[in-house]
């Protein structure tokens, strides 16, 4: 039972109580039913002039008077009459149930309670019609339909469905509601290529759903060919893909020539195929394919363009290279080389060769005789001797004193079934290569240089007009050097210096008047010679010039051994490890080394040298630094630093260093821009003092040696420069004996002409 109790008062109050809310069949109308007043209260109620009413929507309303109520506990007081109540479509609504109880003795007693109508049902929405599918990509596709909504039967809303051909299951793949609830299109973004999409839709609300729409259907374009390969045959070109797509009933394929646009050439059928061959593509130019997959009238995108190729065709002429000679040694093999010129790429497969001869220069020629047709992918071909011997038996035996003349040409194959044209022609002069035999050295040579003789022939006649000598230590394996002469001379002297009981090879070989080589002749031997005697060293410091002075002794020769007749002095500043040329005397004699480093122990030796020539060096000779040098700095200048000044003290070098730098100005720009070029500068400013008692601290030493043209020079004991002087300054405020001397200089390279 609905319903419920008002307020109490004095212990008493009413109540409005029903059974239940009913609705009529069709929805349209709903009541409450057994409407009833209770009464809960402690004692009887008697009261002559009480009344009762009752009244809302919910009942009819009505009234009674002089109700007597007897006992105490729950007493219904009164049944009264429902009222129905039309339900509203969408919506509910409310009405009440009210009662009062009036003239008790303790008040009048009330109660109200409310009634909530259901909204009426709506009738189901009408079906979807119309739904139509449009392709606006891949990706997105719009989906259109018509429905219809009425007050009873309202549209709130669809749900739309799809599958695909992957899949035979409906999904849901959008609810249309709330403010688009009556959306009559949709656009879904969930598609992609190579599908075949199927949709329906059916409305929808608060009563049910509608009955499905038609379907829809639409299919993506397939998915693009991959791996698309053109390779060649002999008279077509085979393509071959992947084919990805699920949906695909075919293909067709462009063509690109020479670069071009692509156009289309043909139509594959069949869902599976792969393959396609263009039977007949133009010689010449090339060739490029794309593929395109077909579902219906839709067209995937073309696939990745595929290899370029050439169709075979024939090779264009060789180009001949040429043999490095004017002339070619008839009596040996002649070398023939060319280079295979394709226009479709393929290498060469075969090759042919055709020659000619004369015999008075080329005035007239004989026929043309081809060579067989060789496979071979060498483009090259040793004629054996005498050339063509096997096909031209006049070659046999032929005469070298007139001037042989011969063409030749070659065509070659490609993968293509015909040949290329021939060639252009090559000529040739044909000679014969000279000969060379030495005469000198013997197996054993008493001398210190070797001068290889030789006689020379030449088939036809020609003198010598040039020859090559080489000589070769054989027990280092070294070859020592290559000379040439030119002109008829039968020897020559090889300007090498040979070690004692040494074994060497001398080659030599003849070029004739065609500019033709002959073989290189050999003739070994060993060097079995007597050394002049060995030369002794005398050695002093020139302490005023800072040079070491150098005395060489020569003996007198004994029994066999030839005489010096001049020699070499070499220093090493280093223990031996490094050797430098000081300078040269004739027999013996007397030598200064003007700018030896000072303060290090400097080593002497010295080469007697004979006329034959032999040679044999002194001991080395040790000169220790003079224990006053470290006193002293030297500057020498002039040609063989002859010109020498030196100052004394502690020496102080003040040294700067740095880069060469250009700042360049550009119109337009604030500023300068700084380029930093290879050069750097080492400069230095050396201060002094000058003894006047000694004749190179002087003055006057000193302008001489900044005044002198020539390589200049500072030393000290830690440093040994070439340099370029200048900024002399002497003090005037010493002693006329003792003087302060400055002096600038910067690094150079070299020592000049030293």
């Amino acid at each position: 039972m609905a319903g419920g109790w008002g307020p109490k008062k004095n212990g008493v109050r009413i109540g409005a109580f029903w059974d239940d809310l009913e609705v009529s069949g069709d929805g349209s109308e709903a009541w409450i039913t057994n409407p009833v007043i209770k009464i809960d209260r402690g004692g009887n109620i008697s009261d002559s002039t009480n009344r009762l009413e009752w009244s809302g929507g919910a009942v009819s309303d009505g009234s009674g008077n002089n109700y007597n109520v007897r006992g105490s506990g729950v007493t219904t007081v009164k049944s009264v009459g429902s009222q129905r109540r039309t339900l509203e479509y969408g919506s509910t609504h409310t009405s009440t149930f009210h009662a009062e109880f009036s003239g008790l003795k303790g008040g009048t007693l009330y109660v109200t309670r409310k009634i909530t109508y259901p909204a009426r049902k709506y009738g189901l929405p009408a079906d979807p019609t119309g739904l139509l599918a449009t392709r606006v990509s891949d990706t997105r596709q719009t989906l259109t339909w018509q429905r219809t909504t009425t007050t009873t039967a309202p549209w709130q809303g669809a749900y739309l469905e799809r599958r695909d051909n992957l899949s035979t299951d409906w999904v849901v793949i959008a609810g249309i509601t709330g403010k688009n609830a009556l959306a009559t299109s949709y656009t879904d973004a969930t598609t992609e290529a190579d599908r075949e999409y199927e949709y329906r839709l059916r409305g929808w609300n608060t009563s049910g759903y509608s009955g499905y729409s038609n379907t829809a259907a639409i299919n993506t374009p397939p998915l693009p060919a991959s791996g698309l390969v053109a390779s060649r045959t002999p008279a077509a070109i085979k393509l071959t893909w992947s084919n990805p797509s699920t949906i695909s009933d075919g293909s067709r394929v462009s063509r690109s020539d020479d670069g071009g646009a692509f156009a289309v050439i043909a139509t594959v059928t069949g869902a599976g195929a792969t393959t396609w061959t263009d039977r007949a593509p133009d010689q010449g130019g090339t060739r490029a394919y794309q593929v395109e997959l077909r579902d219906g009238t839709l067209f995937s995108a073309p696939s990745a363009s595929s290899n370029t190729v050439q169709p075979l065709t024939t090779p264009n002429p060789p180009t001949l290279l040429t043999t490095g000679a004017a002339v070619l040694d008839a009596t040996s093999v002649i070398p023939f080389s060319w280079t295979h010129n394709p226009q479709d790429a393929s290498g060469q497969t075969k090759y042919q060769i055709r020659y000619r001869t004369s015999t008075d220069g080329g005035a007239t020629w004989l026929a043309w005789t081809e060579l067989s047709e060789t496979t071979s992918d060498v483009s090259s071909w040793d004629a054996p001797a005498p050339p063509f011997s096997i096909d031209d038996p006049s070659w046999d035996a032929p005469d070298f004193t007139v001037s042989r003349r011969l063409e030749w040409q070659v065509r070659t194959w490609g993968l293509y079934v015909d040949p290329s044209n021939y060639s252009a022609s090559q000529p040739l002069t044909l000679s014969a290569a000279p000969d060379l035999a030495l005469t000198a050295p013997g197996a054993t040579l008493p001398l210190g240089r070797v001068t290889p003789a030789w006689t020379f022939t030449d088939p036809e006649g020609k003198d010598q007009a040039a020859a090559q000598i080489r000589l070769t230590n054989l027990d280092a394996s070294e070859v020592l050097g290559t000379f040439s002469i030119t002109g008829t001379d039968g020897s020559y002297e090889v300007p090498v210096d040979l070690d004692n009981l040494t074994n060497y090879r001398v080659e030599a070989r003849g070029q004739d008047g065609d500019g033709l080589w002959g073989p290189w002749a050999a003739q070994d031997f060993q060097t079995d010679f007597q050394p002049p005697p060995q030369p002794s060293l005398g050695l002093s410091w020139d302490q005023d010039r800072g040079s070491i002075l150098v005395l060489v002794t020569n003996p007198e020769p004994a029994g066999a051994e030839p005489d010096a007749t001049s020699n070499k002095i070499e220093r090493s500043s280093d223990g031996g490890i490094s050797w430098s040329l000081v300078g040269t005397t004739g027999n013996g004699g007397m030598l200064s080394d003007p700018i030896p480093p000072t303060g290090v122990t400097n080593t002497y030796r010295a080469l007697a040298i004979s006329d034959l020539p032999s040679q044999q060096y002194s001991p080395d000779t040790e000169i220790e630094p003079d224990p006053e040098v470290i006193r002293w700095a030297w500057f020498n200048s002039g040609p063989g630093f002859s010109v020498v000044a030196r100052a004394r003290g502690n020496p102080k070098l003040k040294e700067s260093y740095e880069r060469t730098r250009t700042t360049h100005v550009f119109d337009g720009r604030t500023f300068g821009t700084e380029y930093n070029g290879s050069t750097r500068e080492h400069a230095f400013s050396y201060s002094g003092v000058i003894e006047t008692d000694y004749p190179a601290s002087t003055e006057e030493a000193f302008r001489s040696v900044v005044d002198a043209v020539g390589p200049a020079a500072y030393r000290d004991p830690w440093y040994r420069w070439p340099v370029s002087l200048s900024g002399l300054d002497l003090g005037r405020d010493e002693t006329p004996i003792i003087r302060e001397i400055s002096l600038d200089f910067k690094r150079v390279d070299s020592y000049g002409d030293s």
